[in-house]
């Protein structure tokens, strides 16, 4: 995946990386690749229900672009010409790029298109060596002498076959490093694999690392043959599984779940579960995926042990997600087993009363629309709940939720309180709640758009050293919670959402926080301010962030630079940017300085925001992440990501300071006046327009019209251009929108229409 996104970042419009599989979902496939070339296409495409009304979307969408399509594991010719039909051909310079084990597949493939087909080949040594080794140590030379003729063996067994290579590097990473030991295991595929074909070969090595197991991680692994083929699994989910199938032992949940983890760590080791998606602070794996020959192997065995075959007579789950009801029965307290509800993709409005008799249930996910009933003090064993708008429920409930003393996870939106008759009564109850669960939560999110909504409970909090590991804030003034925040000593995870300037003061107030491994800080302007305003730079100094892992930084149509200061966040190795680049101007020497002294950057991604900015700026941006992050001595992978950019103009004309700061007359958007006059102004409209993606028929119809109104009419020319600024277009649809609508005013003398926007 990282060579994907390395070789695509900057060269293609669009790009899609998506498995096939041997019994495909063709909408899955067609609605995953919508997902990765078009968001919006994506949620629109919800709608459509057949695999001939999302292909002609995703055709739609990669018209006249250039794209990077890689379609992974096909298995016949039937699907290969189905996803085919969906990308369309032009002269853009497209790549389409298919992995397939079958032959013949991979000579459809070729048919038709100027097309190679590569047929992979085993390891050469020196690859198959460099594979083994670094599974096993750090580099080469810290292999023993006395192992390396071992190991040299053992590689000659598995072929050049990667997947055996790292299998059998699995196998030995949780064994002693003796001679003896790997002897014994290069005795065990000899016996295994002699006289087999390459693929008998690598089934064989497989069985050598399954029978090498503990019972418990046998039966673990088996388990993971309930996914379907090329799954990414969720790794919280498949602990969740494994705890209420029985297959982790222990009485308290909390040391189950962590010994799962454990378990799972274990699987990933020994290379037969690949991680996919890996948190923030590099210890913790979000997300994993089976290999589809493990998994074939997985689900043999599974057959063969008889191990999922008979369906357990209690229910642990209920998940909505693909469920048409729109509500619950009311005899869901019959479910006296049930652990885990999940509705949140439901049309619910309330839950039934009936819920409180759930005993059992542990985790209670709903949308923030539905109300539930008073009684949720009854849910003694509720844990995770989320997400409730408390605005929309009762004050019983409220004060109900407060007594649920296993809850250790909380996501919530706090009400803008005017909304209530009983404003006060309702304030009351939920500064109290959050005030009594903040001692015991582990994760708390809290979500609503007024920004000194949690400033009433935070401040009532006593600064004492509560156990919350992760939270989500919204705030207008950092330096106001500054006592509340710095009491967070065990925080390790934090999502700050600041409306306006962070502060000198407040960066310190996060800094000082002495486990926080991973932090995501938003910036948007006061909603009462003035977006021009130009605040200090943030500069990150080398005194806090000592542990910090991963750092997201994301500007909202605000004014803000970062400075990293020599020494600063000394073990940071993901580091994702949110810029705008009409700003990079406006601060000497550009939106980011001192990229060099993040020490141990590995990661840097960096998502351009266009909007209302000219090429240059843009250009000027690029370059100096470019330039950064080239002459870093870790040579950190570079993702970037451009949001906004079809309707740049193609020179900056934003004032004259001297770091090109913008200033406040409107300027031209140049085009050449050698195009005939009816091209020109085409030209001269779209330059105008700030983001094509975003460009509706109706807006396009006034442009056009624009164009039209102007031909025959001698432009101004200056120095061989012509001339014509976004202001003068808006005046003149404002208008023309005047002129028609006064025309066209109804028996009701109101205007009919809409203006332009």
């Amino acid at each position: 995946m990282e060579v994907y996104n390395k070789i695509t970042e900057a060269a293609f419009h669009s790009r899609a990386f998506v498995s096939v599989s041997q019994t495909p979902d063709m909408k899955k496939l067609l609605r995953d690749i919508l997902s990765q070339i078009s968001k919006s296409h994506f949620d629109q495409s919800q709608m459509l229900e057949t695999v001939e009304q999302l292909i002609r979307k995703v055709k739609e969408c990669l018209k006249d672009k250039r794209y990077f399509i890689l379609i992974d594991d096909i298995w016949s010719v039937s699907a290969w010409e189905l996803v085919r039909s969906a990308l369309p051909v032009n002269d853009n310079g497209s790549r389409i790029i298919t992995t397939t084990r079958i032959e013949a597949v991979a000579k459809s493939c070729c048919t038709g298109i100027a097309a190679q087909m590569y047929q992979a080949k085993p390891l050469i040594y020196e690859d198959s060596q460099r594979l083994f080794f670094k599974r096993l140590f750090l580099s080469d030379d810290d292999c023993h002498p006395d192992l390396r003729k071992v190991s040299d063996d053992i590689l000659k067994k598995c072929c050049g076959l990667p997947l055996a290579i790292i299998s059998i590097a699995g196998l030995l990473a949780n064994r002693s490093k003796a001679v003896e030991v790997w002897v014994n295991v290069l005795r065990s595929i000899v016996a295994a694999v002699d006289k087999d074909s390459p693929i008998d070969k690598m089934k064989r090595i497989l069985l050598l690392s399954y029978v090498d197991l503990p019972h418990h991680l046998k039966s673990c692994l088996l388990y993971l043959s309930v996914f379907p083929e090329d799954s990414l699994i969720d790794c919280q989910q498949l602990i969740l599984l494994w705890v209420v199938e029985g297959l982790i032992p222990g009485l308290d949940r909390e040391s189950m779940e962590q010994l799962g983890r454990s378990y799972l760590n274990e699987l990933i080791n020994r290379s037969l579960v690949r991680p996919t998606k890996v948190g923030g602070h590099g210890a913790t794996v979000k997300q994993c995926r089976v290999h589809d020959v493990i998994l074939e192997f997985i689900v043999s065995k599974t057959v063969e042990d008889n191990f999922v075959t008979i369906w357990n007579a209690k229910m642990n789950k209920i998940d909505s997600k693909y469920s048409a009801s729109k509500q619950l029965p009311q005899d869901i307290e019959k479910l006296q087993h049930l652990e885990t509800l999940d509705v949140r993709w439901q049309c619910l409005e309330k839950l039934p009363a009936s819920i409180i008799r759930l005993q059992k249930l542990v985790r209670l996910h709903v949308d923030r629309l539905v109300r539930l009933p008073d009684g949720i003090r009854n849910l003694q064993a509720l844990e995770e709940l989320s997400r409730i708008d408390l605005g929309i429920q009762s004050v019983k409930f409220i004060q109900g939720l407060g007594n649920l003393t296993n809850l250790r996870i909380l996501e919530i939106d706090w009400p803008y309180f005017t909304e209530f008759r009983d404003t006060e009564g309702h304030k009351k109850a939920c500064i109290s709640l959050l005030s009594k669960l903040f001692t015991r939560l582990r994760e708390l999110r809290v979500w609503g758009s007024d920004a000194d909504a949690t400033r009433p409970f935070m401040s009532s909090c006593v600064p004492t050293s509560p156990p919350l590991r992760k939270l989500i804030l919204n705030t207008r003034d950092l330096n106001c919670m500054g006592p509340q925040i710095s009491s967070l000593v065990n925080l390790t995870r934090l999502r700050i959402f600041i409306r306006g300037e962070a502060s000198k003061e407040g960066i310190n107030i996060l800094a000082s926080l002495p486990m926080l491994l991973s932090l995501t800080v938003g910036l948007s302007n006061d909603k009462d301010g003035d977006s021009g305003i130009v605040y200090p730079r943030n500069a990150i100094n080398p005194q806090g962030f000592q542990r910090l892992l991963k750092f997201h930084f994301r500007c909202n149509w605000c004014d803000a630079a970062l400075e990293f200061e020599p020494g600063a966040m000394p073990k940071l190795e993901r580091l994702k940017l949110h810029l705008m680049a009409r700003c990079q101007f406006k601060w000497e020497g550009g939106l980011v300085l001192g990229l060099q002294n993040l020490a141990g950057l590995k990661h840097l991604a960096i998502n351009i925001n266009c909007d209302a900015a000219v090429a240059d700026e843009v250009e000027a941006l690029e370059n100096d992440i470019r330039d950064a992050a080239g002459i870093h001595p870790n040579s950190p992978m570079l993702q970037k990501r451009k949001k906004g950019c079809t309707g740049l103009g193609p020179l900056s004309t934003r004032g004259s300071g001297p770091w090109g700061a913008r200033g406040s007359s409107p300027q031209p958007f140049v085009a050449h006046a050698a195009r005939a006059p009816e091209y020109t102004q085409i030209a001269l409209s779209i330059e105008t327009m700030l983001d094509l993606s975003t460009l509706t028929i109706e807006d396009l119809t006034w442009r056009l019209r624009a164009v039209d109104d102007r031909i025959g009419v001698t432009a101004t020319s200056v120095g061989g251009k012509l001339l014509m600024t976004e202001e003068e277009l808006t005046t003149w649809m404002w208008e023309k929108w005047s002129e028609e609508a006064s025309s066209s005013r109804g028996d009701d003398g109101k205007r009919h229409g809409k203006a332009p926007q």
